[in-house]
């Protein structure tokens, strides 16, 4: 006992120094704690609520089982909150209870396990909230792993995936988006660079383009009028086209000038100027609602194909042709509706047998107008079925022409087809029915067959362009005695090209015409190739063969004719 106080009363006097002690390290420790808030982030943590950390600390331990097919998707986080500077600056950021952190969750019930909520637990893997820093990412030691906290928020999700480009992308529904998307068909790319080269830039006028061309050239022909006893000819060809196009990016506008003249250099003397104009606009009332409009005038003699109803006439009439129509379609997305209503007029000139006595036409003179409704069915996006019902009437304006003959009709017509739309590879439409046209006079015999029209374009290889049409055509009667005839026309072309610059072109096309009433018919063939090869942007050499015939028994009507023609094109 003695031992004891002896070894106290010798300890005694450090004993007393420990408070001394105490204050001293508290001191030093305060400006250690000032200086790493000086040089760390300027700003405090914010502890988390006393009434969270207990709930926290209440949470049931969960079972191994529950830890490995369970894991939060939400930890409660202390949130960051910068030190203003300025101590008289008072914009400092609404404080946020408490910051989330968000984590994929996959979900698992064991077969005879109780589900339990995700948010019923804690995964004691889980970082704790002390050892979580500024960002919601658990604290790195610097100096093993090298990576600064600026860096360690940068960290990608393992989960997602990194695309070519190097951007991680997901669909709406969790899912990684491909890399490997099918590219389309090669056709449907942008124009070849060389290509752009040879097309013709236009002449910029406010909000249209443009786009004059000139035409001149040579041809030479075995019959300079088509007819039975005409002989060749040289003569020169000009043409002058100009087309306005709109700049617009919803409807369109388009203006057309035409003008060609024909004089003879050689042989059988010919002259057939012929003009026209033409405007077809196009408007987007909505995305289910679409007009479309034309109006066109043309001049010409009357062709050399077209059906005569007087002997073999030396001189063809003039033949002046108005036409406007105007359709409105509505397709909603699945059933589509199509109205389409037409008016033709035609006036004729006089014309010239072979003897030279002026043979009048003027009963000729015509006005058709019809009607036409669409219905169709979007099958699938490429494949669209229809139907159509056409009424019209045609009227003369010689209610009784010369010969006390009416030729006034009706019109009717039903048909039904299906348009393909496959890309640059196919598309395009056909349709067969019935067309009728009833005549007024019941003397006269009426005129009607079968209907078929279509248009369709296929390109088997890029650079290549095939079209196929198909067409049928009531013609008005021709002489007083006649009720019209009926002609059905088919036809293909080749468009090849070989270079940006060099274009090789074919034609084929057979036309059979059944005179309504007469028994008699006729056949009309006719081939055609060429070639048109740019020299740049403006000026072009072009050149085409062409053969025709008519196989007929009427011999005031069976011919043939070829001709050669050579030119230049200019262009702007």
């Amino acid at each position: 006992m003695r031992q004891s106080q002896t070894i106290f009363e010798r300890h005694k006097s450090r004993l007393r120094r420990l408070p001394l002690l105490a204050a001293c390290a508290l001191g030093l420790l305060l400006p250690v704690n000032a200086m790493a808030q000086e040089s760390g982030l300027r700003g405090t943590v914010k502890d988390v609520p006393v009434e969270t950390l207990s709930t926290l600390k209440k949470k049931k331990k969960p079972s191994k089982l529950e830890t490995s097919t369970l894991i939060p998707d939400v930890i409660v986080l202390p949130r960051y909150e910068p030190t203003n500077l300025d101590p008289n600056d008072d914009k400092s950021e609404p404080e946020v209870p408490i910051a989330t952190l968000a984590i994929p969750l996959k979900k698992q019930n064991p077969v005879g396990t109780k589900a339990v909520s995700q948010n019923s637990i804690v995964d004691p893997a889980a970082p704790k909230v002390d050892d979580v820093q500024t960002g919601g990412f658990p604290k790195k030691d610097a100096a093993k792993t090298g990576v600064t906290a600026a860096q360690d928020s940068e960290i990608p999700d393992p989960a997602k995936r990194i695309t070519s480009d190097g951007a991680s992308e997901r669909e709406a529904n969790g899912r990684l988006i491909k890399d490997n998307i099918r590219v389309g068909s090669i056709e449907g790319l942008g124009k070849d660079k060389d290509k752009e080269t040879y097309d013709a830039p236009g002449i910029a006028a406010g909000e249209f383009t443009l786009r004059p061309t000139l035409k001149q050239g040579l041809t030479w022909t075995s019959n300079a009028d088509s007819s039975a006893t005409s002989k060749g000819a040289i003569f020169s060809e000009t043409e002058l086209k100009i087309r306005a196009q709109s700049n617009w990016s919803r409807h369109k506008l388009n203006f057309e000038a035409t003008g060609a003249l024909r004089k003879t250099l050689s042989g059988q003397v010919k002259s057939d100027p012929t003009f026209g104009l033409q405007v077809d606009f196009g408007l987007d009332v909505s995305t289910a609602v679409q007009v479309t409009g034309l109006a066109s005038w043309s001049h010409a003699k009357e062709s050399a194909l077209a059906p005569a109803g007087f002997t073999s006439p030396y001189t063809r009439p003039d033949l002046d042709t108005l036409r406007a129509t105007l359709g409105v379609a509505y397709d909603p997305g699945l059933i589509g509706v199509t109205a389409t209503a037409q008016v033709t007029r035609q006036t004729y000139g006089n014309a010239k047998d072979s003897a030279g006595i002026t043979v009048p036409q003027g009963d000729r003179n015509n006005t058709f107008a019809s009607l036409t409704l669409r219905g169709s069915y979007d099958m699938s996006p490429s494949l669209t079925p229809f139907v159509e019902a056409e009424v019209g009437r045609r009227f003369y304006d010689h209610t009784v022409d010369t010969a006390g003959t009416k030729h006034s009709a009706n019109r009717y017509g039903i048909r039904a087809g299906v348009a393909a739309n496959l890309g640059e590879k196919l598309s395009g439409e056909i349709a067969a029915g019935w067309l009728m046209e009833n005549i007024d006079d019941a003397t006269l015999k009426d005129v009607s067959g079968v209907d078929l029209k279509g248009t369709l374009n296929w390109s088997p290889m890029r650079g290549t362009n095939v079209a196929f049409t198909l067409g049928t055509v009531v013609e008005g009667a021709t002489s007083v005695s006649s009720s019209g005839s009926i002609l059905y026309s088919s036809g293909a072309s080749v468009i090849r090209t070989v270079r940006p610059n060099l274009e090789l072109n074919f034609g084929a096309g057979a036309d059979w015409r059944d005179y309504a009433g007469t028994g008699s018919s006729e056949t009309i063939l006719s081939a055609e190739a060429g070639a048109t090869y740019f020299f740049n942007r403006y000026a072009g050499l072009n050149a085409r063969l062409r053969h025709e015939r008519i196989l007929t028994s009427d011999l005031t009507r069976k011919r043939s004719t070829s001709s050669v023609y050579v030119g230049v094109t200019l262009r702007r």
